[in-house]
């Protein structure tokens, strides 16, 4: 059975970027190379069990997906490139989960932005910033 393997709590974060990592190793994910460990922190990542572990063509290789923060990103720097936007890669943490697909953050700030009256501003959804965004949501009983 496919796990997720988490390093940190993925609910403390606010959003998560998610990349799909391809391997030659069933086993080991370098997370210690120069890129992880230099540029990024990684919450969590998938294993993949045995039965699972698949031949492509004559070569074996493996799927799976990791978790992670730039250290620019909102909840590590929050005054940062990220401070009212997000990187298109991003996905909400509560979704995420095995064999179903995470739900990316720009797609659940429009759901949720389409749940609260709008009035003549309705056209300007996309023009706003997060912030201003999820203020108005929460403002409306």
């Amino acid at each position: 059975m496919p796990e997720i393997v988490w390093l940190e709590d993925p609910l403390e974060f606010t959003y998560l970027r998610e990349t799909y990592y391809c391997t030659c190793s069933p086993v080991q994910i370098r997370l210690k190379t120069p890129i992880w460990r230099e540029q990024a922190k990684i919450v969590g990542y998938e294993t993949i069990p045995v039965k699972e572990r698949k031949a492509c063509g004559g070569m074996r290789a493996y799927t799976r997906r990791v978790w992670w923060l730039k250290k620019y990103d909102r909840d590590i720097d929050p005054s940062g490139v990220y401070a009212t936007h997000w990187p298109c890669e991003a996905v909400l943490p509560s979704s995420i989960g095995l064999g179903k697909e995470s739900v990316r953050y720009a797609s659940y700030l429009l759901e949720e932005s389409k749940k609260v009256p709008w009035g003549c501003y309705s056209d300007h959804i996309t023009g706003l910033s997060e912030s201003d965004l999820l203020a108005h949501i929460r403002s409306q009983p």
